[in-house]
């Protein structure tokens, strides 16, 4: 029997996350082998179409019936089909051996694993629907039905929304949310919720019946994001996902629109001419009244400009309109004199343009209106583009032109001319090209006139302009004018002298003009020259002549140079014969023994360098030079020369004889011959000759020179003959070893006489002494400028004194007499009279005088010098400016409070003090030290005299306190008032209790209790316990209202009580103030006693960091951000470092001249950060970006200096105010001065320059919003 199967399964319809059981019951046991078996693999599942339903899995063979199988099946997710289950095997076998009878036996199942939902349309369709909007009061309903189908076992929801964007349409309007409702901002969407097993929901969509009359408009309503409470697969299908509306009107509008704009274009119906190209000169506006609408409307009006044929009165081609703002622009520049209207025909054109604007509304209704447009004449004057200033060299002659006039395009004709101010007169201008030149007798010159001005006049037939210019004569060094002896002659081997002057515009006054440079040098000789005199000194090298030359330089006081060629000419003379041979001898003494005692001998050998040496040649000893002196005796052969030498009978030592030689010519040469007479066993000194004295003046530069010379019978062969054995007292010697040229320099301020000895040191060791004698001539040196010694100002420099009689010292000379002068000359209190001190300086040149008693200077101003005399000749001193104040101030305020506040807190003025004095300067206040009084519980401003409780020390409560206030003027003239005052000065109730903390007034923020309540005052006071501010040990902390206060010697910090912890507050190791900010930090107020204060960490906004008066400030800010924050130095020298963070809408201002700001590469400014260099020589460095801030040089003009690394650092906008002539802006190294910047119209890239004189204080362009002085003010200490 052929084998058949049949299947079953425990369920035919699957839903999401089930599984089914399938049986297979075979007709027969099944043979399972290698070759034959059933497995999971045979079976499958599939639609119609071939696609998997699902798979199977865990198949089992029943153990109680061998032809049962059962397997698992699970369906494919997210899916929904119909299908049969197959068996796939064919090679199977059974153990009767038969084979398939029904292998197509099937099995159906049924696959529901999502959920499906759809949109449609009451119709039960997906088509678009078309409504008439509908002009009644109520709404017109769309009704659309969503269903969901699949597995719909859970709850469910799915999102719907009406669309109108250019996803629905790009030819219809769009409707929007009035369109809903007449209050609606936002078109309609919502959320349909279905319950389980809900397949069927319901939405309505109202539209509002807009009365106004408009187009066809679409929307799309859209389902989205579907979803199931149980989380199986949800689908929209996008042909059932949207259905558009199209909203019709059902009253066709067939009223025109009204055109309300008038009839006359332009200003007026005019306009001038040349201008208005492509500017609005005309708006149309248009109202629009439908057949269904009560109130006009000028919504979806268009407009249009009418074209019609030619006529006199439209000109339409020569206009545009915007179709939708209904502006109207002029394509073209009318010209009054070429119009254009009337299609240009000569004939009728007269400068009135017509054109005709069409409205147009949504149904098609149009209105039409006529408008003119008259141009008007203007008198066009020249404009001129040729700059401003120019330049020439001096000394490049007249007539010239210096200047070419040049102008924009102009149709006119003109003619040009020079106005009749500054120094026309020594121009001319061609009056047709504006070529201006100097006149003939003008010749441009540096040293008499360096600056012309001169005005051109353009004059054009429609108009007349001027052009002021300015000429600059540029310095040109000019060459020295130079006379005197240019040229000399002189003899072989005979020096020559001569003398130059020289004259030079520039200027031949520092006495050092004449030089000669080293390879200006002559060939064959030396020359020198007096740098001042000017006198020359040649002297032509042996044995030379012929021609040499050498060249002078004379340089001016500017520097520059011009040079004389000195030619000399050098006549040959004779030669004297030159000499060689046995120029000296050695042997021993005599003894007396004629066999024993030789005489030293030798031969003169002669050359000529004439070459005429002849037998006419003779030699003889001088006259007078036969060694005499020693007892020696010399003899020498007239014919050839061979001398003798006789020594003295035991005679030792060095001697000499000399030997003249003629030759044919009878020019002689004389030559010492040297003679040591020299016994081994002892040693004889030296003999020493030539320069051993020398003579200077007191405090000369240049050395004071000489060469000595020695003889020894032991020898000086070494190179180390010289030396200095004892050196000088009042100056330093030096000498040559060798050559035996010695140097002496005076120490300063010396003069007389002084020695130093040299020793000669011979070949055995042998030494000889030599003393040197130098002469110094004294010259009178320099007196000083006297000084005040009893100064008795704020300042050992300011000069004043309130002496009557004065004290001065100063130095001179030692010794020397010195006469102060005190001169009362410009005094108005004395009339014009000199007193005289006189006096001698000490050793040391220290001189001290003081004015007698019996004469007293009155207050005034006076002149002080002081003159030397010495040895005849005087000096005199600079002149000394002084004061004399002895008029002591005035205290006018009395001894009791009159001023300050009734309720007078722990920072409130409770005393006023004013006074008076003669002298202009400002006074200094204090309280009187050491006096037994309550001084100590208070404080005083040193400058406004203003007194206030001491914050930082609890007063004593009493019924009464004392204290003296001190005024002191500028020369220490002091006047003392005594202060008397109560409890109810200082705003205090009456002690409660002696040994209770003492209570403080309420200040202005928070009233103190009433007087009626019996009590002590309960205001907000300093509190002295525990605050939550975290700073070093050295700041005492207190609380004063709804503030925190920590002081310290190195400055005061103050911050809201709600804010303390955001920042610590620290002492840092170089003295100064660090300032840690933990998080952003609002309204801190610091005023710094140390010069340097660091701020790090987040952000700062609405401060004030300032530094006290006399401190040269250090500012260091690497800050996240700072913001409205006000950075204020007032000494000058002052250095600000900005590394990092943004700085933004902040002021940072320089004091006293000379600051150093920097803007580091991580730091940004933005939002109008203002950094005011107002002082003078102020420097700003600029390495990080700049979006949008200002810079103000202030009215100073005093060489300020802006750098910017890179012009591309200004991303936005820099704005320089007050730019000077002396200022300098330099930009990637570039200097930019005042000149060069109007070179480039006041515009470097993103940098706006405004001059110094363009925008004041006052000017309505001052752009500057911050106003420091309120700044300060509203941050300040208001409790202090």
């Amino acid at each position: 029997m052929a084998l058949t199967l049949e299947i079953t399964s425990s369920a035919s319809e699957l839903l999401n996350g089930e599984t089914a059981t399938f049986t297979f019951n075979f007709s027969e046991e099944l043979v399972l082998n290698e070759t034959s078996a059933f497995t999971s693999s045979d079976i499958s599942a599939k639609t119609d179409d071939g696609i998997s339903l699902g798979n199977f899995t865990d198949l089992q063979q029943s153990e109680a019936d061998p032809t049962i199988y059962t397997a698992t099946f699970t369906p494919t997710e997210n899916l929904i089909a119909s299908g049969n289950v197959f068996i796939a095997f064919n090679s199977v076998r059974t153990v009767s051996g038969e084979g398939w009878e029904n292998r197509d036996a099937l099995a159906p199942v049924s696959i529901i694993t999502k959920t499906i939902y759809a949109l449609s349309n009451s119709e039960g369709t997906s088509d678009a629907i078309t409504l008439e909007e509908g002009t009644e009061d109520s709404a017109n309903p769309i009704t659309f039905k969503i269903s969901r189908s699949g597995d719909t076992r859970a709850a469910g929801s799915v999102n719907w929304n009406v669309i109108a964007d250019d996803s629905v349409s790009t030819t219809v309007a769009l409707a929007d949310a009035s369109d809903f409702s007449p209050e609606a901002t936002q078109l309609p969407g919502g959320v349909v919720n279905f319950a389980e097993n809900q397949t069927d929901q319901t939405i309505i969509v109202n539209i509002s019946q807009d009365k106004t009359y408009e187009a066809n408009e679409i929307f799309r309503l859209a389902l989205s994001e579907a979803s199931t409470a149980n989380g199986s697969p949800s689908e929209i299908p996008a042909e059932q996902s949207s259905i558009d509306v199209t909203l019709t009107t059902d009253d066709p509008d067939s009223i025109d629109p009204v055109i309300t704009s008038g009839d006359k274009a332009g200003e007026d119906g005019f306009i001038q001419e040349n201008s208005h190209h492509n500017e609005v000169i005309y708006r149309a506006t248009a109202t629009d009244t439908s057949d269904q609408i009560l109130t006009p409307s000028s919504a979806n009006i268009t407009f249009s400009l009418k074209e019609e044929d030619f006529n006199a009165q439209n000109d339409s081609e020569l206009f545009s309109i915007d179709e939708l703002t209904g502006d109207v622009r002029l394509t073209f520049d009318p010209d009054f004199e070429n119009p254009r209207d009337a299609g240009s025909n000569p004939d009728i054109a007269d400068n009135i343009y017509g054109f005709v604007v069409v409205a147009t509304d949504q149904a098609g209704n149009t209105a039409e209106k006529r408008v003119s447009l008259e141009v008007q004449d203007i008198q066009l004057a020249p404009i001129a583009t040729s700059p401003s200033r120019v330049s020439i060299n001096e000394n490049t002659g007249a007539p010239q032109p210096i200047y070419t006039t040049q102008i924009e395009d102009y149709p006119y004709p003109m003619m040009y001319g020079l106005k009749n101010v500054n120094d026309s007169e020594s121009f001319t201008i061609d009056v047709s090209t504006g070529i201006v030149s100097l006149k003939p007798t003008e010749f441009p010159d540096f040293e008499t006139k360096n600056s012309y001005n001169f005005t051109v006049t353009l004059n054009g037939e429609e108009g007349n302009s001027e052009k002021a210019v300015a000429l600059t004569i540029n310095n040109v060094d000019e060459a020295a004018a130079i006379t005197g002896n240019l040229t000399a002659s002189t003899d072989e081997d005979t020096s020559v002298t001569g003398k130059i002057s020289a004259t030079d515009p520039e200027g031949l006054s520092d006495g050092s003009y004449f030089s000669i440079a080293t390879n200006n040098s002559p060939d064959n000789g030396t020359a020198s020259i007096n740098r001042e005199s000017g006198s020359w000194v040649y002297s032509p090298s042996a044995n030379f002549h012929g021609s040499d030359d050498f060249t002078v330089t004379v340089t001016d006081d500017g520097g520059g140079t011009t040079s004389q060629l000195i030619s000399i000419s050098i006549n040959p003379t004779p030669d004297a014969p030159v000499i060689s041979g046995d120029l000296s001898g050695t042997g021993l003494p005599f003894i007396g023994d004629p066999e024993k005692d030789q005489p030293i001998r030798g031969t003169i050998e002669v050359t000529d360098p004439d070459n005429r040496i002849g037998t006419s040649s003779s030699f003889k000893l001088v006259e007078g030079s036969s060694p005499t002196s020693t007892g020696g005796a010399a003899a020498i052969s007239e014919e050839t020369g061979y001398w003798s030498y006789f020594p003295k009978k035991d005679y030792r030592g060095p001697d000499t004889f000399a030997v003249q030689i003629t030759d044919a010519t009878g020019s002689t040469t004389e030559q010492t011959i040297l003679i040591s007479v020299d016994d081994p066993a002892t040693n004889e000194s030296a003999a020493i000759g030539g320069d051993i004295s020398g003579q200077g003046e007191e405090d000369s530069t240049t050395p004071i020179t000489g060469t000595l010379t020695a003889l020894d019978v032991e020898g000086l062969t070494s190179e180390n003959i010289f030396s200095i054995s004892r050196a000088a007292s009042n100056g330093n010697a030096s000498i040559d070893a060798s050559t035996g040229t010695w140097s002496y320099t005076p120490k300063a301020d010396f003069s007389g006489t002084d020695t130093f000895t040299v020793s000669v040191t011979d070949d055995q060791g042998g030494t000889t002494d030599q003393a040197i004698s130098i002469t110094i001539g004294g010259v009178i040196d320099p007196v000083s400028t006297p000084d005040l010694t009893n100064d008795s100002g704020r300042s050992s420099t300011d000069n004043i004194t309130n002496a009557g009689n004065p004290s001065f010292s100063g130095t001179a000379d030692s010794g020397a007499d010195v006469e102060v002068r005190i001169t009362t000359s410009g005094n108005p209190n004395t009339s014009t009279s000199t007193f005289s001190l006189v006096g001698v300086a000490n050793s040391l040149g220290v001189w001290n005088l003081t004015l007698g008693d019996d004469v007293a200077l009155t207050d005034g101003t006076y002149t002080v010098t002081a003159t030397s005399t010495i040895d005849g000749e005087t000096a005199t001193s600079d002149p000394l400016t002084i004061t004399v104040d002895t008029t002591s101030p005035v205290i006018t305020s009395g001894a009791t409070p009159t001023g300050g506040d009734d309720n007078a807190g722990s920072q409130s003025i409770i005393y006023k003090t004013v006074a008076n004095d003669a002298s202009p300067l400002p006074l200094k206040f204090s309280l009187k030290p050491d006096n037994d009084d309550d001084a100590a519980s208070f404080t005083i401003n040193p400058d406004s005299g203003d007194i206030r409780l001491n914050s930082q020390k609890p007063i004593e409560v009493k019924t009464a306190y004392a204290l003296t206030v001190v005024a002191t003027d500028a020369a220490g003239n002091a006047a003392e008032q005594l202060i008397a005052l109560t409890r109810d000065d200082l705003g205090q109730s009456a002690p409660q209790n002696t040994d209770q903390t003492p209570t403080f007034a309420a200040t202005p923020s928070q009233p103190a209790s009433s007087p009626s309540s019996g009590g002590a005052a309960n205001g907000s006071a300093p509190s002295f316990e525990a605050i939550p501010l975290e700073t070093s040990a050295g700041f005492e902390k207190s609380q004063s209202g709804d503030r925190i206060l920590a002081q310290a010697p190195r400055g005061d910090v103050s911050i809201p009580s709600s804010q303390t912890e955001k920042l610590k507050v620290l002492e840092s190791a170089d003295d100064g103030i660090e300032i840690e900010l933990t998080d952003t930090l609002i309204d801190l107020d610091l005023t710094s006693r140390s010069s340097n204060v660091v701020f790090g960490g987040r952000k700062l906004k609405s401060s004030t960091v300032r530094f006290e008066e006399g401190l040269t400030a250090d500012l260091v800010s690497t800050a996240e951000l700072v913001e409205k924050t006000s950075f204020v130095m007032t000494e000058g020298k002052d250095k600000a470092t900005f590394n990092s963070g943004v700085i933004k809408k902040s002021t940072i201002e320089a004091g006293g001249g000379k600051d150093d700001i920097l803007i580091g590469e991580d730091a940004t400014l933005t939002n109008k950060t203002m950094v005011d260099l107002g002082s003078g020589k102020d420097k700003l460095t600029i390495q990080g970006e700049v979006k949008k801030a200002q810079i103000d040089l202030g009215d100073d003009n005093q060489k300020d200096k802006v750098f910017v690394d890179s012009l591309d650092l200004i991303t936005k906008k820099l704005v320089i105010k007050s730019f000077g002539q002396k200022d300098k802006l330099v930009i990637d190294g570039e200097t930019y001065n005042k000149s060069a910047i109007e070179d480039e119209d006041q515009r470097i890239g993103k940098i706006r320059v405004r001059f110094l004189d363009a925008t004041t204080n006052g000017s309505s362009k001052d752009d500057d919003s911050s106003d420091l002085t309120s700044v300060i003010a509203s941050n300040g200490f208001d409790f202090l």
